[in-house]
Order: structure tokens, then sequence, then C-alpha cells
């Protein structure tokens, strides 16, 4: 397994790169406020897309998924129908959506009335947002992880460069207008990369929608609980998001925006693992002791990833911050730490989110996650208030608590088999050291002798502890992937 992830793994760093590299060319140019304002309408817009698609884009990686381990024809209808009821709901939706914006100017609240152009301009880029998250899960359920992993690179890639260029020659309304016609483009490509590399076309006459839900009406029941499990989630962001922006104003927003863009840049490399390689072998038609072995075999290996991979930014929060973003954003140094073990808690808990959806528990996963995160929101004003950006962490996670205590009681109770006793050993370790570190290194200056040093120290050593944690098994296959590399 530590091959294929470390593959996902390396493509997704290339991706994060991409997208540090689009972040730090905005919050350059438009400063922390301007910065602000662009990432509270990319949320709005994003948040339109996980709840307009009604979970469609991520209920396809399933029966796309099955469809795959049955034969390539049933793949191809299937994808077929699942493209055309996509494409047609997507414009139902952004049509919907700048209808009743014309109607309400301040439906995303007063905060937003003074850029509502800005966020109509960037709400036509929804459906290609839609239909790209869906073509990424199409090679993904095909069992091309690798694959799938490179095309989102590239269309993220595409993306960032035209943002790049749109906010370089015309600020805001250069940058949604180049990200909207690179979208549309993007779009065209992939479809016709499916269709050669693939032969998956939009055009097959077995297909249709109507036709895909009378033959599996499961795909209704499951695309209801999945879309609540996900507005939960989405809302959740969208009101942390709009409590700080209407509480501190447009400034903090900025800072808001960098430190969940570097927690989510550390996501970006583990959630594609999971959604890419595991979620696929989940949902294939195979006995649930394997998908029990599966999902606890990556989270072994998940969660030592996640610490290594966070360790960097939790040793020198300010030069990620000052690399990243730039010098206007050090201010908040300290609270990186708590995104990041935020982050990683998710991706944690995502794991057996996951599973469930796998076993087809579909509506207790949904009431898992509706309960974590209707906490969050009764949690997250308060705690912000009192605790300005850290209280936003410490509600998002608060959620993640939640769902994970309660799906860890519904695999002990239905299926007797709980997260084992060393793998939640293995999780607090990896959780508990991201903490501690976070909170000692904060009051340790980074740019002095003894600060390096001890940084230094403490990673060397913390790897060589990672190290011993992995099996004979991955020891030998990172070992035999290191005498590939060319240097």
């Amino acid at each position: 397994m530590v091959n294929p992830l470390l593959s996902i793994g390396f493509i997704q760093v290339l991706i994060i790169l991409v997208n540090i590299g689009r972040a730090k060319v905005l919050s350059m140019l438009l400063g922390p406020a301007g910065f602000g304002i662009v990432s509270t309408i990319d949320q709005v817009v994003l948040s339109s897309v996980q709840l307009g698609g009604f979970a469609i884009p991520f209920i396809a990686l399933k029966f796309l998924s099955h469809a795959h381990s049955e034969s390539h024809d049933r793949l191809a209808i299937t994808f077929a129908s699942f493209f055309r009821g996509l494409l047609a709901l997507s414009i139902i939706t952004t049509l919907l959506l700048l209808g009743a914006i014309h109607l309400k100017p301040d439906l995303f609240g007063e905060d937003i009335v003074p850029y509502v152009e800005y966020l109509n301009l960037a709400l036509l880029g929804a459906p290609s947002l839609m239909l790209g998250i869906f073509f990424v899960n199409t090679l993904a359920s095909a069992q091309q992880a690798a694959g799938s992993a490179r095309l989102n690179l590239l269309v993220t890639l595409a993306l960032a460069i035209a943002a790049c260029i749109g906010v370089w020659a015309g600020g805001i309304w250069g940058l949604y207008i180049a990200t909207l016609l690179t979208g549309l483009g993007t779009t065209v490509v992939t479809l016709i990369y499916l269709s050669r590399g693939l032969n998956l076309g939009v055009l097959h006459s077995g297909a249709g929608i109507f036709r895909q839900l009378k033959q599996k009406p499961q795909i209704l029941t499951m695309a209801g609980a999945l879309y609540l499990a996900m507005s939960a989630y989405t809302i959740a962001m969208l009101i942390v998001r709009f409590f700080i922006f209407s509480v501190y104003g447009e400034e903090e927003a900025g800072y808001y925006q960098a430190l969940l863009s570097i927690a989510l840049a550390l996501g970006a490399i583990a959630g594609p693992m999971n959604s890419l390689f595991l979620t696929p072998i989940l949902n294939r038609d195979m006995a649930p002791r394997l998908k029990f072995e599966a999902a606890h075999d990556f989270q072994s290996n998940l969660s030592l990833i996640l610490t290594a991979i966070a360790l960097p930014v939790i040793l020198f929060p300010k030069l990620a911050l000052f690399t990243l973003f730039s010098s206007e954003f050090i201010s908040v140094f300290h609270v990186v730490f708590v995104f990041v073990f935020w982050q990683c808690f998710y991706q944690i808990t995502n794991t057996y989110q996951q599973l469930l959806i796998g076993l087809d528990d579909v509506n207790f996963c949904t009431l898992s996650l509706v309960s974590g995160y209707s906490v969050a929101i009764l949690a997250c004003y308060p705690l912000i208030e009192h605790f300005g950006l850290v209280g936003a962490a410490l509600s998002l996670t608060l959620a993640n608590i939640i769902t994970l205590l309660f799906i860890n009681h519904r695999m002990k109770s239905r299926y007797g088999s709980p997260v084992p006793t060393e793998l939640w050993f293995r999780i607090a370790f990896c959780l508990g050291t991201i903490a501690a570190f976070g909170m000692v290194f904060t009051l340790l200056e980074e740019w002095t002798l003894t600060g390096i040093g001890t940084r230094s120290a403490v990673a060397v050593i913390y790897m060589a502890v990672l190290w011993q944690l992995l099996s004979a098994d991955q020891k030998n296959q990172l070992l035999a992937l290191r005498s590939k590399l060319p240097f």
C-alpha cells in the first residue's frame, strides 16, 4: 500500500506547490483585505458547488467503482448517465443562485453586498467545478488513482496560472474572468481525454440518469444521506467564515484564509490518498472483513504520513506564513498549529467515514457528521468571540471528535470491529505531538541559533521515532522506493 500512497502523495505535493504559488501571488497583489474578500467569495462558490451538487460527484465514485468491478460497458453507461444528470443539475443550480442574488443581493449577508458583482461572475464557474470533481472521481473509480491525481494537478495548474495572470491584469475582475474561461477549457479537454483514453463518452445509447435511478433507486437514498452530511460540513465552514468576516472584518478574514490554506494544503496530500486510493477499494464488491482490514491498514500509514508532512509547518510557522503569503501575515503564526491539528484530525476521521459508506451504512455516517457539525455550529460563535481565530479551529475540531466517537461506537456495536487499541495509541501519539510541538515552539524564536538547532534536533529524533513505528514490510517498501530515486 505504501508505494501507491506515496505516488499519489508526491503528485499532491506538486498540487500544493501550485496552490501555494497562486495564494502567494494573490496575497501580495491584493493584500490581506483583498485576499479576505476573494477567499470569502471562493468559499461561497465552493459551498454552492457542494450544496447544489446534491453530493452527486461523490456518490458517483461509489457507483462508478462498483460498475468498474462488473464490466467496462457498465462503467461507460454509468459515467454517461451521471455526467448528463450532473451537467443539467449544475446549470440549474447556477441559474437559480444568480436569480436569487438578483432578487436578494444580501442573500449571503450584508457584508457580501459590496462585492456581489464579483460573486455573480465567480458563480458562473460552478458547473466546471462540479464536473471537475466528477472527472477526477471517474478516473479513481477505474482504478487509475495516479492518473486521477495527475488530472487534478494539470487542471489546478491551468486554473492557478489563469488566476495569477487575471489578477495581475485586471484585479479581482480579471481573476474571475480568467478562471471562468480556463475552467470551461479544461472541462472540454478532459472530456476529450476520457473519450479517447478510457473510451468513456457522454452519448452512450444505454445511458440516462432517470434510467439509472430506476435501476438503482438507492442512488437517491444514498445521495440524500450524503447530501445532509456534506451540507453539515459546508454550512459549518461557511458560518465560521462569516462570523470572522462580520465580527473582525476583511483583514481578519484574510488571516483566517491564510491559516486555513496552510491546513488544507496538508490535507490536500492526505485527502486524495483516501478518495483516490482507499475509497474505490472500499466501494468494490468485497467482504466487509477485507474492507475493515484495508481501512485500518490505511489509517496506520496515514497517521504517520500526516505527522511527517505537518512537522515542518509546526516547527517553522513564521517561515511558512512568510513564504506562502507575505510578512503581513506573520502576526498569526501562533495559531498555525491549531489549524494543522484540526486538519489532521479531520483526515483521520474521514477514513472511517468512508469505511461506513463502503459498508452501505450511509445513514449512520450522516447522523454522526450532522451531530458533530451541529455542535460545531452552536459552539463556533462563542468560541470565536472569546478566542478569535483559535476558536474557529477549536469548533471544527470539536465536530471531528464527536463524529469519530460516534463512528467508533457504530463499528463496535454493529460490526464488532472498533478501531484497534494499538491504532488508537498511534493516532493519539501523532496528534499529541502536533499539539505539543505547536505549543512549545511558538514560544521559541525561529531564527536564532538556539531555535534552529533545537528544531533540527527535534525533527531528526521525531522522524527516527516514526521510522520505528513502521512495520518491516513498510520499511522495505520505502527503502526500495528510495533506491529508485535519482538523488
